[in-house]
């Protein structure tokens, strides 16, 4: 298992549907200080099809649970 940033360290806006746990889950948008993911989430975790934005280029993939399955990196 791979670690994973603190969170709570993060500066985290997120902008769409949610679950009852106030959790991502559906389409929506979450920025962060290292860029932007747009696309489906699941419990809280990115999940489905998605894109990753930052300053230098881009990430366009398929998430499962978080973890990235499939991507293609465009600069």
């Amino acid at each position: 298992m791979s670690e994973r940033p603190d969170s709570s360290l993060l500066k985290v806006d997120y902008f769409g549907a949610s679950n009852n746990n106030g959790e991502p889950d559906g389409r929506g948008t979450m920025q962060t200080d290292q860029g932007t993911y747009i696309g489906t989430f699941r419990r809280g975790l990115m999940h489905g099809k998605g894109e990753i934005v930052m300053e230098t280029g881009r990430v366009v993939g398929e998430w499962v649970d978080g973890e990235c399955v499939s991507a293609k990196v465009v600069f």
